[in-house]
């Protein structure tokens, strides 16, 4: 299935009250899933100021995908890795229409996610979401995605996941531990357990196109752990 058709407007520009034509059965906890070394290694803690969130890794030379709002204005930015080493961040990209940032770290990182294509996943598919983060200890969720959609012309994952899955920042992965989507705070949540994510595909664009000095390749070559 194409991009294109795969994105088909689904809702127009708003997100509106999320439906439930399919009868999906909504979560009000989660079971905590074998989280891969790869993820665990790869997920980072980012404190701006007063405001504290999360990114991941996307190459192996310390550049960390967030929001957009979690960092921006912000006088001092710091990251945290798993092993609970803390270095000082600034930001090297941002893009306000999808809410995204690249920032970047003076150093080598274990692991880093590929991006995936949101074109191998479909409406009624499990995702997974980190739920809980702290130092060593990262615990992985379940959701499953209720719609693939445009919100103000950004192509967005519409997902059902427990309460504490789904921070911004957070990684949408497939069942094949690719990264589908980033969770962003900017779309309004108006049901418990809707969560939205901005899709991979966009942050691809985002690096072959507005961040072009950003080396693209770094993003698909995996490294070991």
């Amino acid at each position: 299935m194409s991009f294109e058709n795969h994105f088909r407007s689904l809702g127009g520009d708003k997100p509106g009250d999320p439906t439930n034509p399919m009868g999906f059965t909504r979560s009000t906890g989660f079971t905590p899933q074998p989280v891969p070394n790869l993820v665990r290694a790869a997920m980072v803690r980012v404190v701006a100021g007063e405001r504290m969130g999360r990114g991941f890794m996307v190459d192996a030379t310390g550049h960390i995908v967030t929001e957009l709002t979690l960092v921006d204005e912000a006088n001092r930015i710091k990251a945290s890795t798993f092993d609970n080493d803390v270095f000082l961040a600034r930001i090297t990209h941002k893009d306000v229409s999808r809410g995204l940032a690249l920032i970047e770290i003076p150093e080598r990182t274990p692991g880093h996610l590929t991006l995936g294509d949101v074109g191998s996943v479909d409406v009624g598919d499990d995702c997974l979401l980190v739920a809980k983060q702290s130092g060593e200890t990262t615990e992985l969720g379940k959701g499953i995605i209720t719609a693939l959609r445009h919100i103000n012309g950004v192509a967005v994952i519409q997902f059902e996941a427990p309460g504490e899955l789904g921070a911004g920042g957070t990684p949408i992965l497939s069942a094949q531990g690719d990264v589908i989507g980033i969770c962003s705070s900017r779309f309004e949540k108006n049901r418990d357990n809707v969560g939205f994510a901005v899709s991979a595909n966009e942050l691809k664009s985002l690096l072959y196109a507005e961040w072009a000095d950003f080396d693209i390749d770094k993003v698909f070559k995996k490294i070991d752990v």
